[in-house]
């Protein structure tokens, strides 16, 4: 005759993990800017994408290496991602896709004919 076999344990999840996720898990941070903060980031992303767009205008009508052309697509990407995350109201971080575009166009500008 055989003894019966014991149920298996239950394991309970580790403390701080329960498959329930907690509300607003994942929400971005937003810092807090005062109206005149805001009006100044506002400016200088406009000044930063307008910037990057007139590098982009002259650097299209050159003849760019595909290492170039590359460069081009992705201060194109930033300058879009920078115009969603300003929609978005994600102020802080279009400012800084907003300055990369900015500074990846200059750059590529000066190594290019």
């Amino acid at each position: 005759m055989q003894a019966a076999s014991a149920p298996a344990p239950t394991v309970a999840p580790p403390p701080g993990r329960n498959a329930t996720p907690r509300p607003n898990s994942g929400a971005a941070l937003r810092p807090l800017l005062n109206p005149e903060q805001e009006k100044d980031l506002q400016r200088q992303i406009d000044e930063n994408l307008a910037a990057a767009e007139r590098s982009l205008a002259r650097l299209r009508a050159q003849r760019l290496s595909r290492d170039q052309q590359s460069g081009l697509k992705r201060i194109e990407e930033f300058i879009d991602q920078a115009q969603q995350a300003r929609r978005a109201g994600q102020l802080s971080r279009a400012g800084s896709l907003a300055e990369r575009a900015k500074l990846l166009a200059l750059d590529l500008a000066r190594t290019s004919p």
